[in-house]
């Protein structure tokens, strides 16, 4: 308790200390560099402690944890992220060591504490959105690896509360997820795709597709639509999103919906087993229809 005070107090000093950082006015090159220097210092400092303190939770999940009185674990994180926010430019995004934490983080957030995001305020969700969305953006395998990763332990929450609810939220997460749908779909059809990013690839795009096949196959007709004067390409493109869709199909019935997590317990580590076989299926599928897809599309 008292740790978790402690780190309350230096969450309030980081942000505290950072409000209003950026000012108006001539700053020499010295002076910008010095200040970005400082600034990704601090970033790398709150990631940590905010990085430890997933991990301390993930780790133990005990009932000193889940029921401390003030401040609730929701609240610091809440407050740390606040004060990220604050502390993160564009430029400072351009610094590898702190973009990649910045993804870590915020992948470890969506995969342990999805329910928070529900509960955030919708700047803060667009701020994490933008974050995993940069991200995918890069040219490293590890950036978009973790974009990528985030992305799935995201859907798997909302597919989850599909499940207990019984119909699909419509909410910040929605429209986050939506766009997350067109940025995969921009880089698995119009960017080159490390053959190491298949396998997660596949799993982030299951669970957008079963969220959202809708958009799926809108998405993916307004491409196919751009080649109707070549009859032959649209039929290549349409044989390749339904070889897509009729493998989904087909695991989807082959196991009940609510088996479908990768985060099964321990007692169903067959059942687990058996689905991480289905996705690499699955994931081989959509590689060779992407493949396709990119020649197709690249060669107009």
């Amino acid at each position: 308790m008292g740790l978790l005070c402690s780190i309350h107090e230096i969450l309030g000093i980081y942000q505290t200390g950072h409000q209003g950082i950026v000012k108006a006015g001539v700053k020499s090159a010295q002076q910008r560099d010095a200040e970005q220097e400082e600034q990704s210092e601090d970033l790398m400092r709150l990631i940590a402690v905010l990085s430890n303190l997933m991990d301390q939770a993930s780790q133990t999940r005990s009932t000193e944890i889940k029921d401390m009185a003030m401040p609730k674990m929701s609240e610091i994180i809440y407050f740390g992220l606040e004060g990220l926010c604050k502390l993160v430019s564009k430029d400072v995004l351009e610094v590898d060591q702190c973009r990649r934490k910045l993804l870590s983080l915020v992948s470890r957030l969506f995969e342990t504490f999805p329910d928070l995001t529900v509960r955030f305020p919708p700047a803060l969700v667009e701020w994490l959105t933008q974050v995993v969305l940069y991200g995918l953006d890069r040219t490293s395998i590890e950036d978009c690896r973790e974009a990528i990763d985030s992305i799935t332990f995201l859907c798997m929450y909302q597919y989850k509360r599909g499940l207990q609810s019984g119909f699909a939220p419509d909410d910040v997460l929605s429209q986050a997820i939506e766009r997350f749908m067109d940025a995969i779909l921009q880089l698995a059809t119009f960017k080159q795709i490390d053959s190491q990013l298949l396998d997660s690839l596949g799993d982030c795009m299951f669970y957008l597709i079963i969220l959202n096949r809708t958009k799926f196959e809108t998405s993916m007709q307004s491409l196919i639509q751009h080649h109707a004067a070549q009859p032959m390409y649209v039929t290549r493109l349409q044989e390749g999103v339904d070889k897509i869709l009729c493998c989904l199909d087909d695991m989807v019935k082959s196991n009940p919906r609510e088996t479908w997590l990768l985060d099964q317990p321990e007692h169903m580590k067959h059942q687990k087993m058996n689905q991480i076989k289905m996705m690499h299926v699955f994931g081989n599928v959509l590689g060779k229809v992407l493949f396709d897809f990119r020649g197709f599309l690249l060669v107009r």
